[in-house]
Protein backbone atom coordinates (compact mmCIF):
# COMPACT_ATOMS: atom_id res chain seq x y z
CA UNK A 1 0.00 0.00 0.00
CA UNK A 2 1.18 3.02 -1.04
CA UNK A 3 1.57 6.30 1.89
CA UNK A 4 1.55 9.91 0.23
CA UNK A 5 3.47 11.65 2.46
CA UNK A 6 2.45 14.75 0.98
CA UNK A 7 5.97 15.57 -0.68
CA UNK A 8 5.89 16.04 -4.41
CA UNK A 9 8.51 13.55 -6.28
CA UNK A 10 11.12 15.22 -8.22
CA UNK A 11 9.81 13.36 -11.36
CA UNK A 12 5.79 15.49 -10.86
CA UNK A 13 6.11 18.41 -12.20
CA UNK A 14 5.13 21.44 -9.91
CA UNK A 15 1.21 22.89 -9.85
CA UNK A 16 2.63 25.81 -11.29
CA UNK A 17 5.40 28.43 -11.29
CA UNK A 18 5.10 29.90 -8.19
CA UNK A 19 5.61 26.44 -6.50
CA UNK A 20 8.45 25.40 -9.20
CA UNK A 21 10.16 28.52 -7.51
CA UNK A 22 10.07 27.79 -4.08
CA UNK A 23 10.56 24.19 -4.63
CA UNK A 24 13.71 24.99 -6.59
CA UNK A 25 14.96 27.49 -3.68
CA UNK A 26 14.49 24.69 -0.92
CA UNK A 27 16.45 22.09 -3.21
CA UNK A 28 19.27 25.09 -3.71
CA UNK A 29 19.63 25.37 0.03
CA UNK A 30 19.39 21.39 1.07
CA UNK A 31 21.15 19.65 -1.62
CA UNK A 32 24.71 20.18 -0.02
CA UNK A 33 23.48 20.50 3.58
CA UNK A 34 26.50 18.77 5.21
CA UNK A 35 28.76 21.23 3.15
CA UNK A 36 27.09 24.22 4.88
CA UNK A 37 26.50 22.52 8.28
CA UNK A 38 30.30 21.68 8.46
CA UNK A 39 30.93 25.40 7.51
CA UNK A 40 28.72 26.56 10.06
CA UNK A 41 29.64 24.62 12.65
CA UNK A 42 33.73 25.85 11.71
CA UNK A 43 32.65 29.51 11.99
CA UNK A 44 31.57 28.46 15.16
CA UNK A 45 34.09 26.66 16.86
CA UNK A 46 36.50 29.30 15.06
CA UNK A 47 35.02 32.11 17.08
CA UNK A 48 34.80 29.69 20.57
CA UNK A 49 38.20 29.80 20.01
CA UNK A 50 38.87 33.33 19.27
CA UNK A 51 36.19 33.79 22.50
CA UNK A 52 38.26 31.76 25.17
CA UNK A 53 41.74 33.05 23.91
CA UNK A 54 40.65 36.15 25.21
CA UNK A 55 39.31 35.08 28.36
CA UNK A 56 42.63 33.48 29.37
CA UNK A 57 44.37 36.58 28.34
CA UNK A 58 42.05 38.54 30.38
CA UNK A 59 42.53 36.28 33.43
CA UNK A 60 46.43 35.69 33.12
CA UNK A 61 46.21 39.50 33.39
CA UNK A 62 44.40 39.82 36.79
CA UNK A 63 46.82 39.94 39.75
CA UNK A 64 46.08 36.83 40.86
CA UNK A 65 45.95 35.05 37.41
CA UNK A 66 49.52 33.73 36.54
CA UNK A 67 49.58 31.38 39.43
Amino acid sequence: MAIDSGVPSPMIPPACKKHAKALQFIEEMTKNASVVQERVLREILSRNVEYWEGVSWAVRALPWGNR
